[in-house]
């Protein structure tokens, strides 16, 4: 295995302004493919290594025949010739693509064939990182370890740094969508159906109100978030309600100057 990774480092792999995986070791538009095998608890765990440096631009404008090398759900699957069910085999796909970094778990096809070992049911899983903004500093040359664990070790501090932010930039955007985007929808909604027959009129006002309204909502739900974050899903219908009551208690009273 550790020949493996070395021949991987020789590659000199490294990220051109943390975008796009050039390796100097590798001509461009080439493709790089090596398996290694390892036993763990009576389990032989085969893991296949690609290198897949494709053409990123004419890929996604899709120019001419332009496509990627080793696509996983033509090559990674169960088939006749290939990746059939053995007693005690598990199998495993790394692939270093020009743009991301993709894990995958059993190939296409596993879940149908329901194996189990030691208790657990095998089911295809898969993991794409793309490089830029998640990991843009990822390299594959002789800075990175060259021993099995520490190898593995690296890789996996890579997926799990690259999803971390995957979900921080959902995060931030779901934080847009529902702080002021979804907020001023329903700010607008409420100033169309209000503005004829209750006591504020402008647009400003109604999104003053709103201001003030989203305030103890904002605090509530920033602490629960920290426990409950599936509650995002529910803030901006929380709001709503809160938000329509304020508004139908302005518009109603008689008293109010």
């Amino acid at each position: 295995m550790n020949e493996v990774i070395r021949n991987l480092r020789n590659k000199e792999c490294e990220l051109d302004e943390g975008i796009e995986l050039k390796c100097g070791g590798l001509e461009p538009i080439d493709l790089y493919e090596q398996e290694v095998e390892f036993v763990v608890d009576g389990i032989t765990k085969r893991i296949t290594f690609v290198i897949d440096m494709f053409d990123i631009k004419n890929v996604y404008l899709e120019v001419g025949d332009s496509k990627i090398n080793y696509d996983p759900k033509s090559k990674f699957v169960v088939s006749e010739d290939k990746y059939q069910p053995e007693e005690n085999i598990e199998n495993y796909l790394i692939i270093f693509w020009s743009d991301a970094l993709y894990f995958q778990a059993h190939p296409y096809g596993t879940d149908a064939l329901k194996i189990k070992h030691q208790g657990e049911k095998l089911k295809t899983e898969t993991v794409k990182i793309f490089y830029q903004s998640n990991i843009p500093e990822f390299e594959l040359n002789q800075n990175i370890p060259d021993k099995g664990p520490d190898f593995g070790a690296y890789l996996l501090e890579q997926i799990i740094q690259g999803r971390q932010n995957i979900l921080k930039l959902k995060s931030y955007t779901m934080a847009f969508l529902v702080g002021v985007f979804y907020t001023l929808i329903t700010v607008l909604v409420l100033w169309i159906f209000f503005r004829k027959n209750g006591k504020l009129k402008s647009v400003t006002e109604y999104y003053n109100i709103a201001a003030i309204t989203s305030i103890p909502v904002f605090i509530v739900f920033f602490i629960l978030l920290w426990f409950l974050p599936f509650l995002i899903d529910i803030f901006i219908f929380v709001f709503a309600v809160v938000y329509l009551m304020a508004i139908y208690r302005i518009n109603t009273t008689e008293d109010l100057v």
